[in-house]
């Protein structure tokens, strides 16, 4: 065997890093080539999830939003998954297609990533309202949303509010009579 190919077979044109040097090193976040932080981040979660929210709220399919921004459905997936960052100017033709201002994106988002409250809370609101078993939540927000007429639209939100509270009063004084 040639000299070259020992080295080649035992490795020993790679040094080896010391132990004792990386002791001390700081530890950072692993990077992607273009050196910024690797992995889904919270923030992209989060816009992804209000992308996923307002468009289901109109109705819209990935494929509609898809065809709208000329991607393919699988990379609206991706934004709405958070596993792909999204451009400004693209998170702008988003609010567009989706008929928001960009900063409805960020609305509630806190960075301090002690566990994301605004992360959480978007979870359980998604948990609660895009559930296939409350589908009636967003058929009233969509038939909500046709009616052109801001007068109508208000008459509308304090009936719901009035029955709400007639209902949380009945379900108060129907416990109070089991006790």
């Amino acid at each position: 065997m040639s000299e070259t190919e020992q080295s080649k077979n035992s490795g020993a044109g790679t040094p080896k890093p010391d132990a004792k040097k990386l002791k001390g090193r700081p530890r950072t976040a692993p990077r992607n080539p273009r050196g910024r932080p690797a992995g889904v981040q919270p923030a992209d979660v989060y816009v992804g999830r209000r992308i996923r929210m307002r468009r289901v709220i109109l109705g819209m399919s990935q494929d509609d939003l898809a065809s709208l921004l000329n991607l393919t459905f699988q990379q609206v997936q991706k934004y709405e998954k958070g596993q792909n960052k999204i451009s400004a100017s693209r998170l702008y033709d988003i609010a567009q297609a989706l008929e928001v201002d960009v900063s409805y994106f960020f609305s509630d988002f806190q960075k301090d990533d002690a566990a994301v409250p605004g992360l959480k809370a978007l979870t359980e609101l998604d948990a609660q309202h895009l559930n296939t078993a409350r589908r009636e939540v967003l058929e009233l927000v969509r038939a909500f949303n046709r009616i052109e007429f801001e007068g109508v639209r208000k008459k509308i939100l304090e009936l719901t509010k009035s029955v709400a509270e007639s209902d949380n009063n009945n379900e108060d004084d129907s416990s109070e009579d089991q006790d």
